[in-house]
């Protein structure tokens, strides 16, 4: 796998650290993983920080990611995403064209901390 998880704060923020090539399996194995033993409704919101700071590759393929990706970002659970660090434009813009595609706000961060701090400012109505 070319991904590791960690809890930033337990049952609220996972910190997902993509490394060398990031496939579309491991888009499918990622979700599989969240959704089955991370997202819990009782939780709800858990957000996810994406670390894409140190990937390789990426896979372009918007429609087929979306298609593996669906279970997690229709998730009841899912809170926002964060995009941490630098990321490469182009796989940025796909997580954040994702989660438009499915009404999941998605927000950069400079750092994990940065991060944190973002999810846990209250939304303004």
């Amino acid at each position: 796998m070319a991904y590791q998880l960690t809890w930033q704060i337990a049952d609220r923020a996972i910190l997902i650290t993509a490394h060398d090539e990031f496939s579309l399996s491991d888009f499918g194995a990622l979700t599989n993983e969240l959704v089955t033993g991370y997202l819990k409704v009782e939780n709800a919101p858990v957000h996810l920080l994406l670390d894409l700071s140190i990937m390789e590759k990426f896979p372009h393929q918007l429609g087929k990611i979306r298609t593996v990706t669906r279970d997690l970002f229709q998730h009841p659970a899912l809170g926002k995403i964060v995009l941490v660090g630098r990321v490469n434009p182009l796989a940025g813009c796909i997580i954040d064209t994702l989660a438009r595609t499915f009404r999941v706000e998605c927000l950069s961060a400079a750092s994990a901390e940065d991060a944190i701090r973002l999810i846990e400012v209250p939304a303004l109505n």
